[in-house]
């Protein structure tokens, strides 16, 4: 049986199972694997925290006391004290520490600095359809009327867009004339991947005149500053529709039509993200993209991007 806890407040157990004891006790104990002890600290009934001894560590190499590190960060000195314990403290806090202490907050509380950027990642997708049948074109709609930096669109044809959604031609110019960069490549209809993706979808031989009807139904009757379109020869495992902040993503299937893929609507919270990565992929294609206006494949130097038009 363990002593009264007022003349044994701190006990030490050899054991890989925690103790159970009464709330307000203070638990120390240890556990050995492959000769490594971790300790553990509970500082409440049924609930285990462990000690955070990177914190304590750097505190004590730069004589930071809790009570300094306190006033620093405008709190209790019993709130540091739990922090040492293995309470987190908020963001805004572990900024303060890390900084005070010349680390930084991985280091210090590496698994909540993971799941917050674990978070702000899954907080990337706002939706999914398992076709891009599926997306309502109210949504197209509204995502190309809100754009105001960016527009950019790599795929192979698209040709479904300018059909259901008659003005889009007309909005893309409106949207260049104010300001809004707008870049457009599809896949060449005289190279070899148009004709591969076509075998791939069993289109029989359809997708190069597709890829020539959406060009006819994208160019504008006059040069528009800011509007750009490009062709490209290269094979592609999505396609991407970016507008600013957002993006809808179809990502291909083999063997599938292009109104059967799958489609995630991105939102982009942070770098490094599945919304940065496949914009990313777009700047790759549309860097070696060509001028729409020839549609020789041998014409141009190789690299160059398409041309306002």
């Amino acid at each position: 049986m363990l002593d009264h806890p007022h003349k044994n407040p701190v006990r030490k157990f050899r054991t890989s199972t925690p103790q159970v004891r009464t709330a307000g006790d203070v638990l120390l104990y240890r556990r050995c694997h492959s000769g490594v002890t971790t300790h553990f600290l509970r500082v409440t009934g049924g609930f285990l925290s462990m000690r955070n001894e990177r914190l304590h560590t750097l505190m004590t190499r730069a004589r930071v006391t809790p009570e300094s590190l306190a006033d620093i960060c405008g709190v209790d000195p019993k709130t540091v004290r739990r922090w040492l314990t293995g309470r987190v403290p908020y963001p805004r806090h572990r900024s303060i520490v890390a900084v005070t202490l010349s680390s930084d907050e991985e280091h210090l509380w590496p698994q909540a600095v993971r799941s917050g950027s674990l978070a702000r990642k899954q907080a990337e997708v706002l939706g999914t359809w398992p076709h891009r049948a599926d997306v309502p074109m109210p949504l197209w709609r509204d995502l190309v009327a809100r754009a105001t930096t960016s527009i950019d669109i790599s795929g192979y044809a698209i040709h479904f867009l300018p059909e259901q959604y008659p003005c889009f031609r007309s909005v893309l110019a409106q949207k260049a004339a104010a300001g809004c960069r707008v870049r457009i490549t599809l896949c060449d209809p005289d190279s070899p991947h148009a004709l591969e993706r076509d075998a791939l979808e069993k289109l029989g031989g359809t997708l190069p005149g597709h890829i020539k009807a959406t060009l006819n139904r994208l160019l504008p009757e006059n040069p528009v500053k800011g509007l750009s379109i490009g062709l490209h020869d290269r094979h592609l495992y999505s396609t991407v529709y970016r507008f600013d902040g957002e993006m809808l993503l179809s990502t291909h299937l083999i063997g599938q039509h292009g109104h059967q893929h799958p489609v995630w609507h991105l939102q982009r919270t942070g770098p490094e993200g599945m919304f940065d990565r496949y914009v990313g992929e777009f700047e790759r294609v549309w860097s070696r993209s060509r001028p729409v206006s020839d549609l020789n494949p041998e014409a141009g130097p190789e690299g160059e991007a398409g041309p306002e038009v």
